[in-house]
């Protein structure tokens, strides 16, 4: 009973990665653009962050969680254990924010908004790339965190997301904030060498396609308008 049990999940997992290879980006709907866009715009200036994360999970047909914690980065997202078993609809996403108060610590709250939205946005590309994957897909993204080569891998898919979708601008300006204009140690921003794409990468990305570009200064006009 038990082999047969193991040889079903086997055989389910493979399925899984088989359907996930060719999962390599998550476009936004326009009406999900515009959703998103207005809550970055009256939630991240105010500082909100528990009413900004259970606003997104109404958006992107799921439940969304806030823990504030003790994690090495400022902001991350992941599935509840359960969740992975689950259909889309039904699955909960808890949004980790980093409680330390250590001065080289990048705190949420000390992110200008524009900086803080291209954080944001990674989170969410990364609930939307969950979202469109089975329980077999979402278990290999978690073994992609077992190799440095598999993370850096999947955060360089999650940060090309936010571009295709119009947010690179955001994203360059968090990367900017990161490496240059925040308090954080060298051994965070060597960690965020390794892993994710730099402000000059994301920028030859827009570069590389002036629609992507327009994009993103169009959803920063209308995300940021008075």
């Amino acid at each position: 009973m038990r082999l047969s049990v193991y040889i079903s999940f086997l055989f389910w997992f493979a399925y899984g990665l088989v359907r996930s290879q060719g999962i390599t980006k998550s476009t936004l709907t326009t009406s999900t653009h515009n959703a998103l866009a207005s809550i970055f715009a009256s939630q991240v200036d105010e500082a909100n962050p528990a009413e900004l994360t259970k606003k997104m999970g109404e958006i992107l047909g799921c439940r969304v969680k806030l823990k504030e914690t003790k994690i090495r980065t400022t902001l991350n997202v992941r599935p509840t254990v359960a969740s992975i078993f689950k259909k889309t609809s039904n699955r909960t996403y808890i949004v980790r924010i980093n409680n330390r108060s250590r001065k080289d610590a990048i705190l949420l709250s000390t992110i200008p908004p524009k900086a803080q939205l291209g954080l944001w946005m990674h989170e969410t590309m990364h609930i939307a790339d969950y979202q469109q994957r089975n329980t077999a897909g979402i278990l290999q993204r978690a073994t992609q965190y077992l190799s440095k080569k598999g993370k850096k891998r999947y955060e360089h898919e999650i940060d090309k997301m936010v571009v295709e979708n119009g947010y690179g601008y955001f994203l360059s300006r968090w990367a900017e904030f990161a490496m240059n204009n925040s308090n954080a140690s060298e051994k965070y921003k060597e960690y965020k060498r390794s892993f994710y794409l730099s402000p000059i990468q994301i920028n030859h990305l827009m570069i590389e396609n002036p629609s992507l570009e327009a994009n993103s200064h169009q959803n920063e006009a209308n995300t940021f308008a008075k």
